[in-house]
């Protein structure tokens, strides 16, 4: 989760244009826009980059998401010229890392290459149930997935999954996590976030009770069993009650005016928060353009940062997890469920709950002062009677 480590993380949407048409998809009404990103603008973009980060004392490490859209739809060629431009420009000044999104439906031996040499870490798209992930036609193309990966496995390339939470796959999490532990590949449910157009998510849509309910019992599952597949966001959340509950509790919190944690770039180059991603007059500026130092000192840079800010003013400052959790959940997730107010964190909060009952239970972490005191036998339970 953003804001734990020196990481600054650009979610590049290097192109729109999808061969897929799945039904929650955020960017629904662009997926058949043809558009790209450019080499030159890219060079821009890793300029900026560096000007901005390389001469700070301890500079951030960069991770580059290439998003779309299915970004392997690009040429091959394509992303070896252009990292080979970020290496580079960032030469010896910044670390970076490069990561591909990929629904993994069109993959040869050439793309295969392109994973195993210019990219660090590969995530596929996959939910396993329900019909939402199909093509142009209507027509699901799961078994061609499940093949690329077969495929991913043989050539040594290591990937990771997600799979959206919605209401079509709530009842089935217990066969996604059993899939998951059995192949031994990490993996994140998703919830489904807030759609591209209003009633988008009609008859899929999930409310803050079901995911509730949809993560409780993966957590449950996690605890139930020794997979060492990691599971997200559930690892993340026993990480965040550990912190709250530690002997040593160090809290953490997101604060975006120390440093942004998380970047959105829109296939034009205009720059997002994740939680205002694509809103009208939200862009903070464009970085095949301008300096990031100009972008950070813009007034709607300034005003996406308050927005983050009152989102959790709202609901984090009476939080007891607050510090154990940075925060993030409510600053920039961008879920937007049907049975519950802007200001509260019906699903999040009661979760970490949850799993420091799991905790407790197993003996990982102390019972809380107020339950042990109320355990503890009364003093004339235990002092010898008068005369023994």
């Amino acid at each position: 989760m953003p804001g734990t480590n020196n990481v600054v993380q650009f979610i590049i949407k290097v192109s729109k244009f999808c061969n897929l048409r799945c039904k929650y998809c955020f960017e629904y009404p662009w997926l058949g826009d043809r558009a790209a990103m450019g080499l030159e603008q890219l060079e821009a973009m890793y300029v900026a980059i560096r000007d901005y980060y390389a001469d700070r004392d301890d500079p951030p490490d960069i991770e580059l998401i290439w998003h779309g859209g299915e970004p392997l739809l690009l040429p091959s060629d394509f992303y070896r010229a252009t990292i080979r431009t970020q290496r580079a420009v960032f030469g010896g000044d910044l670390k970076a890392n490069n990561l591909i999104q990929t629904n993994l439906v069109k993959l040869d031996d050439d793309r295969i290459a392109l994973l195993a040499d210019f990219f660090d870490g590969v995530g596929v798209s996959l939910d396993l149930f329900g019909d939402l992930r199909v093509d142009i036609t209507g027509r699901c193309r799961q078994k061609t997935v499940l093949a690329n990966m077969d495929r991913l496995t043989a050539a040594g390339v290591p990937y990771g999954c997600i799979t959206v939470l919605s209401d079509v796959t709530k009842d089935q999490v217990g066969r996604i996590f059993d899939f998951y532990a059995r192949l031994g590949v990490g993996w994140r449910m998703l919830p489904l976030c807030m759609g591209a157009a209003p009633g988008q998510h009609e008859n899929w849509g999930i409310t803050a009770a079901d995911t509730l309910a949809a993560l409780k019992d993966l957590a449950d599952r996690w605890f139930e069993t020794d997979a060492r597949a990691e599971c997200e966001p559930i690892a993340t959340y026993v990480a965040d009650v550990l912190r709250h509950r530690g002997p040593n509790h160090a809290p953490h919190y997101y604060q975006r005016r120390e440093r942004e944690h998380m970047i959105v770039v829109d296939v034009d180059g205009e720059l997002y928060s994740h939680g205002d991603a694509y809103e009208a007059g939200t862009s903070w500026g464009n970085i095949f353009t301008t300096p990031l130092r100009e972008i950070f000192a813009s007034r709607t840079y300034a005003e996406s940062v308050r927005r983050s800010e009152h989102r959790m003013a709202q609901s984090c400052a009476n939080c007891e997890y607050f510090g154990g959790c940075n925060g993030f959940p409510v600053a920039e997730d961008n879920f937007d469920y049907p049975d519950a107010s802007d200001a509260e964190c019906p699903v999040v909060r009661p979760l970490l709950r949850h799993i420091e009952q799991r905790l407790e239970q197993a003996k990982l972490v102390p019972a809380p002062r107020a339950e042990a005191a109320a355990h503890e036998p009364a003093a004339h339970e235990t002092a010898p009677a008068e005369g023994v």
